[in-house]
């Protein structure tokens, strides 16, 4: 791809992801598209194979990786500011290394999209998790029958766009910015998406177009849910004064949001399980008086996938 500038930059962020990464990177390449795209990937300094098999994919699809292989581990939210410094693409896909996408023509669909919503800056979709050592699989339940189009106000309730979902445009000197601000937050794309809303209306799709991958080695799950909660909160505070506490009050009700979905992760007792459930119509409460946008939505569908699938202990 020498000479051509690609229409869209997948960035894909990775450390210690052997037996992840080649799954992720053959979803990128497996990609059905009319556009050229290049695969821009941070490296960060990873200890088993992951740095190998990068090698080898680079060296067999010549000129359409891009590696950044840092000298020493920098840490996740470097490491992702740097990558994405060096996506040049018009619209940037992100995936990390060890979830993958599963539908051949997601790119061209969000591309598509993008194009004929000059209003949107950022497009997501659906997706289903998959427990690594376990095989289980979440498929959460897909309500929506037509993309749902909804202002930052909807993303601070309910951030429905996962990150692997994800496809936003490239703005001028947008990432600059992005690093001044938020190069030591905890979390990289609750800001991000935040900035991004700023900049138009965020989209969710509702195709099912990728599998987020639960493992022991992932960075969320080699830590509880207090300091989980304590990462956010740290990242809403450091978003209230970049906005200069312009939607603080929103952030607040946010902050239930993720408590409730906490709960909702960890619900093993009638007795948190009605916790989860008031929990769940609070939140609705507030969204309905405050939102009036489709994020009250997702958590009507959120509440109603756990009553289904939760099943009280026998003993």
């Amino acid at each position: 791809m020498p000479n051509v500038t690609p229409l869209l930059s997948v960035i894909m962020i990775t450390y210690n992801h052997e037996n992840h990464i080649s799954k992720a990177i053959e979803s990128v390449l497996n990609q059905k598209t009319n556009f050229k795209y290049e695969i821009v990937v941070g490296e960060d300094f990873s200890t088993d194979k992951t740095r190998a098999i990068l090698l080898k994919y680079a060296q067999e699809n010549a000129g359409q990786f891009k590696l950044l292989l840092h000298d020493k581990n920098i840490g996740a939210m470097s490491n992702h500011i740097l990558t994405l410094q060096e996506c040049k693409g018009k619209y940037i896909a992100a995936l990390e290394g060890d979830d993958y996408w599963t539908d051949e023509y997601k790119l061209q669909k969000q591309v598509d999209y993008l194009e004929q919503h000059k209003d949107v800056s950022l497009v997501g979709h659906n997706f289903y998790s998959l427990h690594f050592e376990t095989k289980e699989e979440i498929n959460h339940p897909v309500l929506e029958k037509k993309p749902l189009t909804f202002s930052f106000r909807g993303l601070i309730a309910d951030n429905g766009i996962m990150t692997l979902t994800s496809v936003f445009r490239n703005y001028e000197g947008f990432f600059e910015t992005y690093k001044k601000h938020f190069s030591t937050s905890p979390m990289g794309d609750l800001p991000l998406f935040y900035m991004l809303a700023e900049k138009g209306n965020i989209a969710k799709l509702p195709d099912i177009m990728a599998c987020h991958v639960v493992h022991q080695g992932g960075v969320y799950s080699m830590i509880g849910h207090k300091k989980q909660l304590e990462k956010y909160k740290k990242t809403v505070d450091l978003i209230n004064s970049y906005s200069g506490n312009k939607h603080a009050y929103l952030f607040k009700i946010s902050i239930i949001n993720f408590h409730y979905k906490i709960y909702y992760s960890t619900g093993k007792t009638p007795k948190k399980y009605i916790s989860l459930f008031n929990q769940a119509l609070r939140l609705i409460y507030w969204r309905l008086r405050y939102f009036k946008e489709p994020s009250i939505y997702f958590s009507l569908k959120d509440v109603l996938y756990f009553l289904l699938k939760y099943k009280p202990p026998t003993n």
